[in-house]
């Protein structure tokens, strides 16, 4: 197992992989419409330009990416694990990467969980900020939260 920097050659597998565990896990959560807008936001294009920046890593295994992560200096973005592949250890791999690369320059780490995600952040240390509303159309409102993990490491 290992975890790098993506290429634009990873964009169709990470695009994938987020678009089936929207798909999968969302829908115990989130009304069709706000599942349909994350998939929006996690497009090929986004996850495209966002590779092109240098900011997106991925979790591989046996040469198959099996999570991914974007982090925008102090800002997680992004964090998906492959839908047959969660829970066993994966998503934690990753944020422990990711989070230490934060902790090289930053007290702190910023990110807007999904509800579903909420209790594995929780659990991770982070805390919640806000509890967010978004109009995303025709008056129709996503749930999400913005969250804060303290580091107590701080700068290296």
């Amino acid at each position: 197992m290992k975890i790098k920097r993506a290429t634009t050659e990873d964009s169709q597998e990470i695009f994938h992989l987020t678009q089936d565990t929207i798909r999968a896990i969302y829908k115990n959560v989130y009304k069709q419409y706000q599942i349909d807008f994350f998939s929006d936001i996690h497009s090929k294009e986004a996850i495209e330009k966002d590779i092109a920046e240098g900011i997106v890593y991925i979790l591989l295994c046996d040469n198959i990416i099996l999570a991914t992560a974007t982090l925008a200096e102090n800002h997680i973005m992004r964090v998906f694990v492959e839908k047959s592949h969660i829970g066993r250890g994966y998503g934690s791999k990753i944020m422990d990467f990711v989070e230490r690369e934060v902790a090289r320059n930053y007290d702190e780490i910023v990110l807007e969980s999904s509800l579903v995600a909420e209790q594995f952040y929780i659990r991770r240390g982070y805390i919640n900020v806000s509890r967010d509303f978004l109009e995303i159309n025709d008056g129709r409102i996503l749930e999400y939260n913005t969250m804060k993990k303290f580091l107590t490491v701080g700068r290296k």
